[in-house]
């Protein structure tokens, strides 16, 4: 997956969250220990981290900043993965989409 289809896959999971949550706001749970919340405070936590995620990666756009790391960028790539990865479990668990809808979203070009 390249990080523009990423970036693809996380805004149409922000929208299709936002069309389940009902124009629900985005929210971060922060309850670490506790049990899984209700299904509708997974989607908001799960529609969180489709935004959050944009925002720790770096930008490729070096007339505005220098380049970063490249150690540095593979550690955010992977961390970006694993909240996929977290936002697609969580996709299928509360019955949003299917494995295979989401393998298809993975493999789409941009």
């Amino acid at each position: 997956m390249t990080l523009k289809q990423l970036l693809r896959v996380l805004h149409e999971y922000d929208t299709l969250l936002g069309e389940h949550l009902l124009g629900g706001e985005a929210q971060c749970l922060e309850a670490k220990g506790e049990p899984s919340p209700d299904t509708y405070s997974q989607q908001q936590h799960a529609r969180w981290m489709c935004q959050e995620i944009p925002r720790f990666l770096p930008s490729h756009n070096a007339f505005i900043e220098p380049p970063p790391d490249p150690k540095e960028c593979q550690a955010k790539l992977e961390k970006a993965m694993r909240w996929l990865g977290f936002i697609q479990g969580v996709l299928w668990a509360t019955g949003v989409r299917t494995i295979d809808e989401m393998r298809a979203d993975n493999t789409r070009p941009a």
